[in-house]
This record gives structure tokens, C-alpha cells and sequence, in this order.
């Protein structure tokens, strides 16, 4: 497998890919979830602007995740915190989860956030992603209620965050 920065001929592909790994954590009635699904799917518009990563096996896109390093995409945050990058709409194609792409995608953004001189990595994610919330505690990630955005429903996003400053 190969990670790598998204090429625009995939852009439509890695969209899907992150769109459908999301699926099953809401609802398709629900306004504001299919507006977070356009957003998600939309890697053109924030390949424009940040760091779209792309894992690639025998030729086919079966991961993808977003890194705000430098500038953010512009619908959480209006700003980067000093000395911090964050790690944004990580998904696996659902026939694929399970292999450890999800876990490759996050070391390399981990990499990445370490290359740039970053002092802190942050993500947020939904109480309903369990698994997701479980691999980024392997890789020594904690809560911070700090992060913490609550939006309405159950779509809450609970704030992690990993110190870079270690090895």
C-alpha cells in the first residue's frame, strides 16, 4: 500500500471513499449530516487549500485523510493555534477496514505534523466512532475536552489530542 498525496484525478473517488465510511454514523434524513457528507466529498476544495493524503492499493484509493498543517479548511476552526496541526476526515472504504489502513493513514499525518516542527496534532471525532476513538488511543493520543465542539443532536465531536514533542 501506498500513502501519498491525493492526485486531482482521485479527488472525486477519495470523497466517496471518506463519504462512505461515514454512512453508517448518520442518519440520510437528517439536513445537516448530508450537508457534512457534500463537505466531506468536497477534496478538491480542501486539496486547494491543505494536505489531502491518499492510500492507494494495486492501483485502487481505499483511504484517505486531510492534514490542516499550515491553514484550515474553514468549517471548525478559523485559524491554526500556534504549534498546532490537525488531523481531518480520516475514512476506509468499507470493504477494506480492518487491514490497518486507517492506522497507516494516521502515522503518516503523524510523520508529517512531526516533520513540520508541529508541537501538537488534534482531531475530532464523534462518540459514535468507536474504533476510530480506540486506534487513535493506541497510538498515544488523549481526550481533551478542550477540543471539544458540541454541536447539536448526537453529532457532537469529542476533541483528541497527541504530543509531538516525544520521540
Amino acid at each position: 500500500m501506498e500513502i501519498r498525496e491525493a492526485r486531482p484525478e482521485e479527488y472525486e473517488e477519495l470523497g466517496d471513499v471518506v463519504a462512505l465510511a461515514y454512512a453508517p454514523y448518520g442518519s440520510s434524513d437528517d439536513q445537516g449530516w448530508i450537508g457534512h457528507l457534500d463537505l466531506v466529498r468536497d477534496v478538491a476544495g480542501r486539496a486547494a487549500r491543505t494536505v489531502v493524503l491518499a492510500a492507494v492499493e494495486d492501483g485502487q484509493v481505499v483511504g484517505s485523510a486531510t492534514i490542516e498543517l499550515f491553514d484550515v479548511i474553514g468549517d471548525d476552526d478559523r485559524e491554526l493555534p500556534p504549534g498546532w496541526a490537525f488531523l481531518r476526515m480520516v475514512g476506509v472504504r468499507p470493504d477494506t477496514q480492518g487491514r490497518g489502513i486507517g492506522r497507516a493513514l494516521v502515522e503518516d499525518v503523524i510523520a508529517r505534523a512531526r516533520a513540520a516542527r508541529k508541537r501538537w496534532l488534534g482531531l475530532r471525532t464523534t462518540p459514535q466512532m468507536e474504533a476510530a476513538h480506540r486506534l487513535y488511543e493506541s497510538l498515544g493520543f488523549v481526550r481533551d475536552a478542550s477540543l471539544d465542539d458540541p454541536l447539536e443532536g448526537d453529532y457532537s465531536l469529542l476533541g483528541y489530542r497527541l504530543d509531538l514533542s516525544g520521540a
